[in-house]
């Protein structure tokens, strides 16, 4: 079950990243002169996001370790 799980996490995960940056040109085509670099920075900023979000649970981890 837990495999099935990754499984669909994966697909669901790659399917979002190569549609959204395609939507984003689509979207930013006709309001830019840089379409593409606006959807790659956009698509970029969530990596960002995710390493702020790692680092901010790092910081209980010790403590949550502990306890258990």
């Amino acid at each position: 079950m837990i495999a099935v799980f990754i499984l669909s996490v994966n697909l669901i995960g790659m399917l979002i990243g190569s549609i959204l940056p395609g939507i984003l040109i689509d979207y930013f085509l006709y309001e830019s002169d840089k379409p593409f670099t606006w959807a790659l920075v956009i698509t970029g900023s969530f990596g960002i996001v995710s390493i702020i979000s790692f680092y901010l649970s790092s910081i209980s981890y010790k403590k949550d370790f502990e306890k258990l």
